[in-house]
């Protein structure tokens, strides 16, 4: 089955009946009217996407506490689940970011991918948000790291 085809499946699963696929073969998907999960075709590995949100903007003060908040929850996913955290020097963003084999999936299993990385996307933005980057004192909740795909697929609403 193609990416768009696929695609727009799996936002039928989600109750999008208007998803618009570009001809670069890229959508924007929103959660909540406030986390955007932005997803493309990937040109190097066929049947494969590219899944990424902006969660945060990297901070000018206490770097070393959030770049470490990062790593360690990339760290066997503990964090992040099969998901990433990423940052992008030049827009000045920290980004979750997956690849998903869209072509291994079927399109309500790749809605529920969707709405899990949607979920994560929320979390890890309002964990970002809540860190004081100015003196150095984290306040992020201890629940991101106990993050269950499981939990979050039955609580998430698109």
């Amino acid at each position: 089955m193609s990416f768009t085809q696929t695609m727009k499946e799996a936002a039928s699963h989600l109750g999008l009946s208007n998803l618009l696929i570009s001809q670069e073969g890229t959508c924007r998907i929103v959660f909540n009217d406030t986390q955007a999960i932005d997803i493309e075709e990937s040109k190097e590995f066929e049947g494969m996407m590219h899944a990424y949100s902006v969660v945060g903007k990297i901070p000018r003060g206490n770097r070393e506490t959030v770049f470490g908040m990062l790593l360690e929850a990339n760290f066997l996913g503990q964090g992040t689940g099969t998901a990433s955290l990423s940052v992008d020097q030049g827009a000045g963003e920290i980004l979750l970011y997956q690849m998903i084999s869209y072509s291994l999936c079927t399109p309500s299993q790749l809605a529920e991918l969707i709405k899990a990385l949607g979920q994560l996307a929320t979390e890890w933005t309002q964990a970002l948000s809540s860190i004081d980057t100015s003196h150095g004192q984290q306040t992020a909740p201890g629940k991101v790291a106990e993050f269950n795909i499981a939990d979050t697929v039955n609580a998430i609403k698109v």
